[in-house]
């Protein structure tokens, strides 16, 4: 029902999105794609898994007034970024993209996402590739839509060409094209 709310009862669609859900779980998660996605471990998301969802850096916060489901993301949680692989990350933020999307309300209205886009803390660069295939799944994959995208910056002392600037460029080039 959530693929069907979500592409406003357009059967067709539904199904693709459907299609494109499970072909994207089973790209990210491999061999346990098939798993439950619960926070125990021995479900879809592994234990190294939990240690990146335990950092915070992808986090639901209360529903908008209006019910929407509101995201916070800030990669700036994940401070030693060789810890956690990039297929770890995803597999966190694909697991609470399929959380949140079973709230009916973000399923037709969309989701709100918060990101924080660069601090003086946050150490690597965006990967490019990652941002464009969450957004991707974001938009083409779960049954929810996009809603609101609310980007917070905050500047350092740093000079142009300095990380901040290029992780603000990467972002704003990723929402643009998608």
């Amino acid at each position: 029902m959530g693929f069907l709310r979500c592409e406003k009862f357009n059967a067709s669609a539904a199904a693709q999105r459907l299609i494109n859900y499970w072909d994207a779980r089973c790209e990210i998660f491999g061999d346990r794609a098939f798993l439950p996605m619960v926070q125990t471990g021995t479900g879809a998301l592994s234990r190294d898994d939990m240690v990146v969802l335990k950092t915070g850096s992808v986090v639901v916060l209360p529903n908008h007034e209006s019910g929407r489901v509101v995201l916070y993301l800030d990669r700036s949680k994940l401070l030693d970024f060789s810890k956690h692989s990039l297929e770890s990350r995803l597999r966190c933020i694909f697991y609470i993209l399929s959380v949140v999307s079973e709230n009916a309300k973000g399923q037709p209205d969309g989701l709100s996402m918060l990101g924080v886009v660069a601090t003086p803390r946050c150490s690597d660069p965006i990967d490019i590739e990652a941002a464009r295939m969450i957004t991707a799944v974001l938009k083409e994959v779960m049954p929810a839509q996009m809603g609101t995208n609310h980007l917070l910056v905050c500047p350092s002392k740093a000079k142009e060409g300095d990380l901040h600037h290029l992780l603000i460029a990467n972002t704003v080039s990723v929402v643009q094209e998608n």
